[in-house]
């Protein structure tokens, strides 16, 4: 008796383990292939699989099995489920057949495995949207096998994970909550006009490896647009393998704009973007490779920082494409000695720590600040303010000292701005100058140990 109590035990968790099949009262059980909205469609766990006799279709709370062999149409906006588990075979299939059907996944989607292909007929304009409440929503056996068209993630909070390649035809939109593929798992869209959208309350984040966002598994090939008003982390060791047709960091109007964070660890490592990048007010782009000298954009591409836009350097040494424009501000940021590029600035900052050595000529035609513990090393190249430009001194965590490097004798900046919060001495003019324009005393002291 207790043998046999012991094989039924086996015989369960077997089922269990190598179908996921392990019913809860109210799970949906598709009877064949029909209309999502049909109660017909659907069999009820009640201790037991039982006859839909009450007229019932899922709702947010319910989970939902789709048997081998079955295809389950979407044909309305209100098909909703808990977990979607497509897990009957690699036959298991949702359909969507109208340009209004939007099916709502609030729980866990897993296929059957990664040689699925999940999606039949797909007209244009629907949409699959995972929006739980749940802190993780996992999408499991993912691969390129199965291709979303429209995928909405509409999380208050929390992620959706994948655990393998997330690949998409017409639009990956993130209007809130965050999409977290695992580390090495591809974004790929099917063509150049597959964009991605993220808003304001939406994040999208790589999480290393050898992840790619283009299309297909190999070349670089991009994808369409990225328009991002929230946050897009881009993480990989892919040395080309990020890819887009454009680029575009969106001012939200509220003083808030989106930003975009770009770690490499590849020599060689680049984001491109054919038809450019652009960096709008409120918008930051944030560069950090401490290994390598990362190129943002390649060919005829601009990098377009806008005025009130932000591109942020934090490695050692950074690549400007040859076509560029800097209205807003470029701020190299890096702990250590840095290069800077050779350019014509608008707004150019020398943070963080360290000398900041010119790696060429370059203007600064609004205003040079001077943060952090950061120093400027001409290195024989030339700065050459502009006839209405700033010097800035807007250290928060040091007293300052004016040097010839930034503040010559001839040649000054008109106008001189004292901006530092550290407190105690704040800057001390280390020699005699001559500003022709404004001081500005905005924060701290200035020490003239020498004229003015």
């Amino acid at each position: 008796m207790i043998k046999l109590l012991r094989f039924a035990a086996l015989i369960m968790l077997f089922f269990i383990t190598f179908t996921g099949w392990a019913q809860v009262n109210g799970d949906f059980q598709s009877t064949g292939s029909g209309l999502w909205s049909a109660p017909g469609t659907w069999k009820v766990y009640s201790g037991g699989w039982v006859t839909n006799s009450g007229g019932l279709i899922p709702t947010a709370t319910n989970s939902v099995f789709i048997a081998a062999s079955h295809t389950i149409t979407v044909d309305n906006g209100a098909a909703v489920c808990k977990d979607l588990n497509a897990t009957g075979n690699t036959s298991s299939n949702i359909a969507f057949s109208t340009a209004s059907s939007v099916l709502t996944v609030n729980g866990n989607l897993t296929l059957y495995s990664n040689s699925q292909n999940l999606f039949g007929t797909w007209t244009a304009g629907a949409k699959l949207v995972f929006s739980g409440s749940s802190a993780t929503q996992a999408i499991t056996n993912l691969s390129a096998n199965t291709t979303f068209v429209n995928l909405e993630i509409n999380k208050t909070s929390g992620s959706v994970t994948t655990d393998g390649a997330l690949q998409f035809s017409n639009t990956l939109n993130v209007v809130s909550g965050t999409l977290a593929p695992a580390s090495g798992k591809d974004i790929r869209g099917t063509t150049t006009s597959s964009n991605i959208i993220i808003s304001k309350a939406g994040t999208i984040t790589q999480s290393g490896g050898a992840s790619v966002i283009r299309v297909s598994s190999s070349g670089n090939s991009p994808i369409g647009t990225a328009t991002v008003y929230g946050t897009f982390n881009i993480n990989t060791t892919s040395g080309n393998g990020v890819n887009f047709t454009s680029l575009s960091l969106e001012d939200n109007g509220d003083g808030t704009g989106g930003i975009v964070n770009v770690t490499t660890t590849t020599a060689g490592g680049s984001v491109s973007a054919g038809s450019g990048i652009t960096v709008k007010n409120n918008a930051s782009l944030n560069i950090t490779n401490t290994s390598i000298a990362a190129s943002i954009a390649t060919g005829s591409s601009y990098l377009t920082i806008q005025a009130g836009g932000t591109l942020q350097i934090v490695n050692a040494s950074f690549t400007i494409p040859t076509y560029y424009t800097f209205s807003g501000t470029v701020n190299y940021s890096y702990s250590g000695a840095q290069n800077v590029s050779a350019a014509t600035y608008t707004n150019l900052t020398l943070s963080g720590t360290s000398a900041k050595t010119l790696a060429g000529n370059i203007t600064v035609n609004g205003t040079l600040s001077m943060q952090g513990t950061a120093s400027l090393a001409l290195n024989s190249k030339t700065l050459t303010y502009g006839s209405s430009s700033t010097l800035e001194y807007a250290s928060s965590v040091a007293n300052q000292a004016t040097t010839s490097s930034e503040f010559p004798a001839s040649g000054a900046a008109p106008n001189l701005k004292i901006n530092n919060t550290y407190g105690g001495t704040g800057v001390t003019l280390s020699a005699a100058r001559t500003i022709t324009g404004l001081l500005t005393m905005s924060n701290g002291l200035l020490k003239t140990t020498a004229s003015l």
